[in-house]
């Protein structure tokens, strides 16, 4: 208690306008305590008003009691009867007693009521009253108790189940679609919405017998829903009044057709439409089960995507002049996007997006995903790491970077579809298929992200996993699930290889190399008539596919070099056994093949590789020497590593074969690619004698299928090799069969291999004659 009697004293001592200051300057640190605390422990909205009326109630009870106890200032008096002595039970000096009885009893009454006790007790029922009321909101969000409960917390949803996002109904300025794609960006970014991807919605429209990319509204919504098998759906409407608007939004169940809950936010003029959005998607999140806490402490929608509401419904006017095939037009309206905000990072990421889908030129791709890196700040956590994963796959070319940008946001979200498909993209990329694989398999399970696109990687990766069975399996529910989809032709592809019908596969490809929807993946065609080419000894076929490739390093694949990029050298070494053959197709393609090529393209690393492969470590070490003279500033760690590699075979080359064999390891391991640069390793290992080692290798690369995503004739190459280094190491019976796999594959070779296929029945016939079964 003598803590409560010092503050009684001290109030007492103080002047009626010395009290006012303290209460103001307490209401302040208060007011700002409580927005604080609000952030921090998720509380309502209104419970910063609510202190304030507190406050506001409190400041005349405590003024009424300054003057009681105190009195007016300049008049002198100061009654007796609400003293600290009368508060407190202490003894205090006494004071005249007054004549008057009338003002004996009335101010006696009033200060018995109005005192520092009671003005101390009340403001601490404020606050008790206050954080209660705040508790109970809590504790009815999270329990599910009465309209405040949380969907999720009442058993109508789980946690992260999809929910569709219908487009909005117009009665006004043809917002509707606007505000729901404002709407989807805050939503996407809430960790407890899943909201339905575009292919599911497409796949429920084909079912209704609906044109799959029409847009879902409110008259759809309900089928739509109940056809992929969801637990709720948003729709509402924009109404336009004036120069006012009214967005309504309701979270409705498609079983019962009931609207669970339904909220509207107003704007005063189009320049208040994001905020209103921002308070309609706060609502929303948290019904649908997200705390006030987490939803806080995200971006605002303004500062996620643009302050401008016209440069957003031109960013959604671009979108759909894109799905409808007009680039032209989704070109201009991004344009006109940007002028209006120079810092909108969506705007700049769609366009380097339109551009690459477009064959636009590499730099200028490049300059729109470097501006949407810069701006990265202005975007919600999911588009931010997808920027960011975009910059570093096509800028920097910088895979570990992309792949921590991706395992950023599948920590966050960790069924987003566009992650997990891209990643898989970058695993298997470096050789981990295994891991691709799994990723793949969480995009496409019930649940995940269900992207089409994301679904043929799993063919693909199957199929590289030489699961062909899995392979062809995918490929039929593929072909159901997504009927027309663009990458049907690819599947067809992919099926004639996995059931080994290659007469007709050259046809295939050209359907594939002809269809401009396909873009730059195009350029990956060649690759798999070589491989179909040399897996049955039709040279001259592999040799004109070759001739289709371009000499430059658009992509790298599994080999950790650009795929088929230094064209007939290539064939030359590795299939034909033929050094010289293979030095003198890169002769000429130094001399004219690459000097229309831009020198940052040129393929320098595998040029010098397959010279000093071939002996030639003066000729390697001249390309390495314009690669450094023609190529300025810091190289990418793609090309560091293939730097690294093409020194070490020259290494190789001048007799240090060693000392090469760690230098590939660790530009592999730098990588991250645990595959990457293996042949060139294997040729070394032999060249050291370590056959074992070697053996293993070539191994590894026989049980690739076909389509390899290298140059196309990897594990043809692996076929060549394995017999002698099988023989040299005396496994006779290995050796007999890596021959007669060869001989089985180029039965009908073209002359050119067939001194190869002599040799080899040629070496069965001699290990069979000595001795083994």
């Amino acid at each position: 208690m003598n803590s409560l009697r010092d503050i009684l004293r001290e109030i007492h001592r103080r002047s009626v306008w010395q009290v006012i200051g303290i209460y103001l300057a307490t209401s302040w640190a208060v007011l700002n305590a409580v927005d604080v605390l609000t952030g921090l422990a998720g509380l309502p909205d209104w419970t910063p008003s609510m202190a304030v009326v507190l406050l506001l109630i409190g400041f005349p009870i405590v003024t009424a009691t300054a003057v009681i106890q105190r009195g007016l200032p300049g008049s002198g008096d100061r009654p007796d009867d609400g003293d600290p002595e009368a508060e407190s039970g202490e003894p205090m000096p006494s004071e005249p007693v007054a004549s008057s009885g009338d003002r004996a009893s009335g101010p006696s009454s009033l200060s018995r009521l109005f005192t520092w006790r009671n003005a101390l007790m009340g403001g601490a029922a404020a606050g008790l009253l206050l954080l209660t009321t705040g508790g109970a909101y809590l504790a009815m969000w999270s329990l599910g108790i009465g309209p405040v409960g949380s969907l999720v917390a009442q058993g109508v949803l789980d946690s992260r189940d999809p929910v569709l996002l219908v487009s909005f109904d117009d009665r006004g300025d043809e917002l509707g679609s606007v505000v729901s794609d404002a709407l989807a960006v805050d939503l996407g970014a809430s960790p407890v919405v899943t909201l339905l991807s575009d292919d599911e919605v497409s796949n429920a429209l084909r079912l209704m017998g609906r044109d799959a990319g029409e847009t879902v509204t409110s008259d759809v919504a309900r089928e739509v829903s109940l056809r992929a098998n969801i637990k709720a759906y948003i729709d509402g409407e924009v109404t336009q009044v004036g120069s006012r608007y009214l967005i309504v939004a309701r979270i409705v169940s498609p079983q019962s057709g009931e609207v669970l809950v339904s909220f509207r936010e107003e704007a005063a003029s189009e320049d208040d439409l994001l905020p209103a959005i921002d308070r309609l998607s706060q609502s929303l999140r948290e019904k649908l089960g997200e705390s006030l806490r987490e939803i806080r402490l995200g971006a605002p929608l303004e500062e996620a995507t643009t302050s401008s509401f016209e440069a957003l419904r031109k960013l959604t006017q671009a979108e759909q002049a894109e799905e409808e095939g007009n680039y032209a037009l989704a070109e201009r309206l991004l344009e006109e996007a940007l002028a209006l905000d120079p810092e909108f990072a969506m705007a700049h990421r769609k366009m380097s997006v339109l551009y690459f889908n477009t064959g636009r030129p590499n730099e200028e791709i490049n300059e729109y995903a470097t501006l949407a890196y810069e701006y990265r700040d202005r975007l919600t956590d999911r588009e931010r790491y997808l920027t960011e994963a975009n910059y570093h796959t096509n800028v920097t070319f910088d895979d570990l970077a992309a792949l921590e940008a991706y395992d950023a946001l599948l920590r966050l979200y960790p069924t987003d579809a566009a992650a997990l498909n891209n990643s898989s993209n970058i695993l298997r990329r470096l050789t981990r298929h295994e891991e691709a694989n799994e990723r793949l398999e969480r995009a496409v399970a019930p649940g995940g992200g269900s992207s089409s696109v994301a679904f043929f990687n799993s063919i693909r990766t199957r199929f590289m996993l030489a699961d062909t069975a899995g392979a062809l399996e995918a490929i039929a529910v593929y072909r159901e699930r997504y009927p027309g989809h663009i990458y049907q032709a690819w599947a067809d592809v992919i099926e004639t290889l996995a059931v080994g019908e290659l007469s007709g596969i050259d046809g295939r490809i050209r359907v594939v190399l002809e269809d401009d929807a396909l873009g730059g993946i195009r350029r990956q065609g060649p690759r798999w008539g070589v491989a179909a080419a040399v897996d049955r000894g039709f040279l001259s076929g592999a040799v004109a596919w070759v001739d289709e490739f371009e000499p430059r390093v658009w992509e790298f694949g599994h080999a950790g070099f650009a795929p088929g990029a230094t064209g007939a050298a290539d064939l030359r070494f590795w299939i034909l056994k033929d050094p010289e053959g293979a030095v003198a197709a890169l002769d000429a393609l130094r001399a004219t093949g690459v000097q229309g090529v831009e020198p940052e393209l040129r393929p320098w690393g595998e040029m010098a590789a397959i010279y000093a492969l071939a002996g030639r470590a003066g000729l390697a070490g001249d390309v390495l020497a314009d690669w450094e003279a023609q190529v300025s500033g810091a190289p990418h760690p793609r090309l560091v590593a293939h730097r690294s590699v093409a020194r070490a075979l020259v290494d190789a080359a001048e007799g240090r074969p060693a000392n090469a064999i760690e230098e590939i390891e660790a530009a592999a391991r730098d990588l991250g690619c645990p595959r990457c640069f293996e042949m060139q390793k294997a040729v070394v290992l032999e060249d050291l004698g370590r056959f074992d080692e070697a053996i293993a290798i070539w191994e590894r690369v026989r049980a690739y299928p076909v389509l390899a995503e290298s140059g196309g004739f990897e594990r043809t190459a692996a076929r060549v090799r394995l017999g002698p280094l099988l023989e040299a190491s005396g496994d006779t019976a290995g050796a007999i069969a890596a021959y007669e796999e060869l001989v089985a594959a180029w039965v009908d070779a073209d002359p050119e291999l067939q001194p190869q296929v002599a040799l080899a029945r040629e070496r069965i016939t001699a290990l069979r004659g000595a001795g083994t079964p």
